[in-house]
């Protein structure tokens, strides 16, 4: 990345009224100024057009009918005149150095060894109903390029701030339109398929706000968007994945999602139903061998003595991530 390359911050807002100014002020006040911040106002009914349009240039908005959060970003790369892409969601925030650590973290990668299909994900603070926590949204253990292929199919191990080539989506595509929920890990598993790899900034310069509902219902759909991405998977790549991946989607194609599985067993735990969710998290842990965390918990939940344990941090866990309230 030489020093005259370009940035393009892209904005998706839906009645985003309420936030968007935060959104868009982060933008314009990092170190390294943004040369263009795109706002894409996706059919709002509220003040969202308004309020972004009251900002001067580098801030540009295009309103449209209401298409999706997916589609909103496709109309924003589409009108991109940068080099890079950063995505920034209508309720979150960059803190102000953001896009200087994003472009040390992919110049370092590119220029050590490494070719320059290369996607930076950054780390971010989650911003709850009891305000900004040290809670982060990247693992600690972010696979390295080697395993990423089998871990995207297990989780989105790459968070939504995401800073990377123009040129990614000339390759692999824009995001899919069809999809309400689930479009960017669909976009970094066609990325990574196609022999882009995923790098971390690992210190938290975004904030990151919890959505406003944690309803059954949301972790259904969940659940299910997953599955789409899944099956689109296996269809799309099936002429190249190995016999380990293949048997893999087929399992996860054929089982109920890991996130559902955990969502089940935590109401169960709060019931104090061990066995069955004992049974629940050996599930979901078959799904995820890279993910440690759930096979402890797994292993926990069978042993009497901690069960405590598991309650304990569970009721910290509620209180502390309980999502913000609109």
């Amino acid at each position: 990345m030489n020093e005259a390359a370009t940035v393009s911050v892209v904005i998706p807002a839906y009645n985003a009224a309420k936030l968007l100014g935060g959104a868009i002020s982060s933008a314009l006040t990092q170190t390294r100024t943004p040369d263009e911040v795109i706002v894409v106002d996706d059919g709002s009914t509220d003040a969202t057009a308004a309020i972004a349009a009251a900002y001067p240039a580098p801030v540009r908005l295009i309103s449209q009918a209401n298409g999706g959060v997916a589609d909103a970003r496709n109309t924003a790369v589409r009108e991109a005149r940068g080099d890079f892409i950063v995505l920034l969601d209508a309720d979150d925030q960059f803190l102000p150095n953001h896009l200087e650590r994003c472009i040390a973290t992919w110049q370092s990668m590119a220029t050590s060894g490494q070719n320059e299909r290369l996607i930076v994900t950054s780390n971010a603070y989650r911003l709850t109903r009891q305000g900004l926590t040290t809670s982060t949204i990247l693992s600690s253990n972010f696979p390295p390029p080697a395993l990423q292929r089998q871990k995207i199919l297990e989780t989105n191990f790459a968070g939504i701030f995401a800073f990377y080539p123009r040129h990614l989506h000339d390759e692999v595509g824009l995001f899919d339109a069809t999809m309400r929920r689930g479009e960017d890990r669909d976009l970094w598993i066609r990325a990574i398929f196609s022999g882009w790899r995923i790098v971390p900034q690992r210190e938290a310069h975004a904030v990151y706000r919890m959505a406003g509902t944690s309803l059954s219902a949301d972790h259904e759909r969940m659940a299910e968007a997953e599955r789409q991405v899944l099956q689109q998977t296996r269809d799309r790549f099936a002429d190249t994945l190995t016999a380990t991946e293949l048997a893999y989607l087929d399992l996860r194609l054929s089982s109920p999602a890991p996130r559902q599985l955990i969502h089940e067993a935590n109401d169960l735990i709060r019931r104090d139903s061990w066995l069955d969710a004992a049974d629940r998290l050996r599930q979901a842990a078959q799904m995820l061998p890279s993910d440690g965390r759930v096979r402890a918990r797994a292993w926990l939940a069978t042993h009497r003595w901690a069960r405590p344990l598991l309650s304990i941090h569970l009721r910290m866990s509620d209180t502390r991530l309980r999502p913000v309230s609109e």
